[in-house]
């Protein structure tokens, strides 16, 4: 999960270049200025990409919670069925 949590850092920087980029505050670079229809595609693109890494939280948080809840003490099926271990 950390190595998500590092993608996910990077994704969130290059968008924020991005708009730094289109607003023309990115330090060390220039280009045309912008029009209000290049901030709002680029508005609407970083938002995308933001509810996307919200649902991919969420979901990585059930993933979590369903291991969390796994019982430890449930061994592998057998015939009659899961085995299930006494606690000591």
């Amino acid at each position: 999960m950390t190595m998500e949590e590092l993608d996910l850092s990077h994704i969130r920087n290059a968008e924020g270049e991005k708009l730094q980029y289109i607003l023309g505050t990115l330090p060390g670079l220039s280009g045309p200025a912008a029009t209000v229809e290049d901030v709002l595609f680029a508005n609407e693109s970083v938002r995308n990409l933001l509810m996307t890494a919200v649902q991919n939280q969420l979901f990585q948080k059930s993933k979590i919670r369903g291991a969390l809840e796994a019982s430890p003490l449930r061994g592998p099926a057998s015939p009659t069925g899961p085995l299930i271990y006494e606690q000591q």
